[in-house]
């Protein structure tokens, strides 16, 4: 009975889950988000004003965990900008507009990283700085326009596999099957983008959403972060 539990499939996608640092991260930012709704939800006089500020001490620790855990993945994103870059030089079988959207998704979020590294030790109290507030909006911004490259890439896809699929219905030939594999769609980072668009938005001061709203997308944003890793595993599991 206890080996069945130890070793059951869900404590296994967890385990293998937290032992990486996006895992990690996209566990903690899930709590991160679903404490920002519920600090939402205890806006409201009277003795729920302690509990709510109990979460927003989680929320604030959580963010500065995550804030940690990014430390270094700048120059880990500035490796893969340049790796992309030189593929493009030795490679010319690949869509112009999707490799060119990809590169500068890359640099934005190479761009975020390297601006949201510079302000850790802001945070941690170790070193204040004053324009930290104004290089945290700037991040904000570059993740902002990267969330925006995503989408494009994703929409575009979708257009170019809908007219591959067209094409073959207008040939009516059984051989005739469209190359739609350089254009797959994931729905559920489709719908991720969506509410890290929402997220990444009002984070850059561009518009003003609800903090509900937020803390909702965020949490769903980080489920199917979650998702997008745990089933790869399980298919693999499957197919051993």
């Amino acid at each position: 009975m206890v080996h069945k539990l130890i070793f059951h499939p869900c404590i296994s996608h967890f385990v293998r889950l937290s032992s990486s640092v996006v895992g990690r991260d996209k566990l903690l930012r899930l709590f991160q988000f679903y404490a920002r709704f519920r600090i939402w939800n205890l806006t409201r006089p009277g003795p729920l004003v302690l509990a709510k500020e109990r979460w927003m001490v989680f929320m604030s620790r959580l963010a500065l965990t995550r804030k940690v855990l990014r430390a270094g993945r700048s120059v880990e994103q500035i490796q893969t900008v340049t790796k992309a870059a030189s593929a493009s030089s030795n490679s010319m079988d690949h869509d112009c507009f999707l490799h060119y959207i990809s590169l500068l998704r890359h640099l934005l979020l190479a761009a975020y990283l390297v601006l949201d590294n510079a302000t850790i030790l802001d945070s941690l109290g170790l070193y204040p700085w004053k324009s930290s507030r104004r290089i945290t909006l700037q991040a904000a911004r570059f993740w902002f326009s990267a969330v925006v490259c995503g989408l494009c890439s994703q929409l575009y896809s979708f257009h170019r596999m809908k007219r591959a699929l067209a094409e073959l219905w207008v040939s009516l030939r059984a051989d005739a099957k469209p190359d739609t594999s350089k254009y797959t769609v994931d729905k559920f980072q489709l719908l991720s983008n969506l509410c890290d668009l929402g997220i990444s938005s009002s984070a850059a001061g561009l518009i003003q959403i609800n903090e509900g709203l937020i803390g909702i997308c965020g949490v769903i944003s980080s489920g199917v972060g979650i998702y997008r890793q745990v089933v790869p595993t399980s298919q693999q599991e499957r197919s051993d």
